[in-house]
């Protein structure tokens, strides 16, 4: 989203989405190893930005949240894990993750055709998901995809919007299984065309694991705060083991 400074800040048609003004800006290309470099550059311009736009306004303060967009076939690979991303702060190094929220989205959803057909969809989804906002969840309100080396589990995905007219209804996926390289690409764009709210997998090599703990982790996860507040829990959880080294 993009803020029009002349629109006063307590109406809510300040910001606008990036796609429909990007005709105004000229597309820059750069490698993959410059983008941290980007990235720390960016959050220095925010906060001298948001600084500046609150100095008037008595005790006001911000939380500067980043969204990142990537391609479909890099949001799994640990190789462009966003979190571990080096920024600068006070003359010290820290991952990305552990000052600032972070919301890794894929790409794809920035074009108009996208937005123009799945719009509708998304919000019906989003519509079961908020009716349990307020509950610590489990994984029986999740579709439990066990494997992804056969073609049935895209027919899955596709019938999604169907899942909500089922009595148990669904507002979400569970994968379960470690997911193929190989698959990465296909599972995402599945998620995307289907307007998938909410798809819970695990991000690092578990061959350690059994597969009935994979899946006690998830629903031990899903039941430690409401689902409201699970990105934040896991941010959270993030930024302490980033510390520390550890993977979860």
């Amino acid at each position: 989203m993009i803020p029009d400074n002349q629109v006063p800040l307590t109406d809510s048609h300040r910001y606008q989405p990036i796609s429909n003004i990007s005709t105004q800006y000229q597309k820059k290309y750069f490698c993959k190893e410059e983008i941290p470099g980007l990235v720390n550059e960016f959050v220095k311009h925010s906060n001298k930005y948001l600084n500046n736009l609150i100095e008037t306004k008595n005790n006001l303060t911000f939380i500067l949240t980043i969204e990142i967009f990537l391609p479909s076939k890099q949001l799994i690979s640990t190789e462009s894990e966003v979190g571990r991303w080096i920024i600068r702060y006070r003359s010290n190094d820290f991952p990305l993750v552990t000052r600032h929220s972070i919301f890794v989205r894929s790409s794809e959803r920035q074009t108009p055709d996208y937005r123009d057909e799945c719009l509708n969809e998304w919000r019906n989804n989003w519509d079961r998901v908020k009716k349990l906002l307020d509950n610590a969840s489990d994984i029986e309100v999740f579709e439990h995809l066990k494997q992804l080396d056969d073609d049935e589990w895209s027919g899955i995905v596709k019938n999604f919007s169907a899942l909500g007219q089922t009595q148990n209804i669904k507002i979400g996926f569970m994968i379960s299984c470690l997911i193929p390289e190989s698959k990465q690409e296909d599972l995402f764009n599945a998620l995307d065309n289907a307007a998938v709210p909410i798809a819970l997998w695990t991000r690092y090599d578990t061959t350690n694991l059994d597969h009935s703990d994979r899946i006690r982790r998830i629903d031990d996860l899903l039941k430690s705060c409401p689902l409201r507040y699970l990105p934040k829990y896991i941010h959270e959880q993030q930024s302490r083991n980033y510390t520390t080294g550890k993977k979860i």
